[in-house]
């Protein structure tokens, strides 16, 4: 594991480059800006661009849990998270979707892996509009991804947005039985709360029971 110290200046010095991001890129200096966030990653990561998009996802985590202390973990993922963010917009601006896709949701699924470990890290997802991230990627999403929506929706009392996420996930994985069970659990859960607050979430209660008869009847034709 690196140093301590040394993991906090580098933390620092890429809030610095990240801010210089964002300055090259308001002025259009798209190449400039490009070229400071694949050199804020190899400060961070110790990798480029270019063996990012080499890495799976769980590739990545692995990089960035394994050589940060918990202490810092919270700081070192927002900067990555940042610096992601940063390079899918502007991959996307230069007219190169796939590299803009995958940074983006390499971006985005750190948010939701983050929201999904522990309650202590929620009030950062907060300070991050996952919408947007998600809405930044043209192609699909994996099912991992959709279901980190689901949970994050959920959480957060957008029910109806959870919803859509389950039948996301439920369209790539059919015959998943536990997708299914997913689904059950989900209306269940629904069912706890009071009028008021699914009617604020956009599934008001009598849909949420239209909502479970009919998965009850697309998990039978599964």
């Amino acid at each position: 594991m690196l140093r301590e110290d040394f993991i906090i200046r580098l933390i620092k010095e890429c809030a610095q480059m990240v801010a210089q991001i964002t300055r090259l890129t308001k002025r259009q200096q798209y190449r400039a800006a490009l070229d400071l966030a694949d050199q804020a990653l190899e400060e961070l990561m110790g990798f480029d661009l270019d063996h990012l998009h080499r890495l799976t996802e769980n590739e990545l985590l692995v990089h960035l849990y394994a050589e940060t202390p918990t202490h810092l973990l919270y700081q070192k993922r927002e900067m990555l998270i940042q610096v992601l963010t940063a390079a899918g917009e502007l991959y996307a601006v230069r007219e190169k979707p796939e590299r803009a896709d995958d940074a983006s949701l390499k971006a985005l699924n750190l948010l939701l892996d983050a929201w999904m470990r522990s309650e202590a890290e929620r009030s950062s997802g907060n300070s991050w509009d996952i919408e947007a991230i998600r809405d930044r990627i043209a192609g699909p999403l994996p099912a991992r991804t959709h279901y980190g929506l689901m949970q994050y929706f959920e959480t957060n009392g957008q029910f109806g947005k959870a919803e859509d996420a389950l039948y996301e996930l439920h369209a790539q994985e059919p015959k998943n039985p536990k997708i299914q069970r997913l689904g059950f659990d989900f209306y269940d859960r629904l069912l706890e709360y009071d009028a008021e607050s699914l009617k604020q979430g956009n599934l008001p209660r009598e849909e949420v029971f239209a909502g479970r008869e009919d998965w009850r009847r697309l998990s039978e034709k599964s």
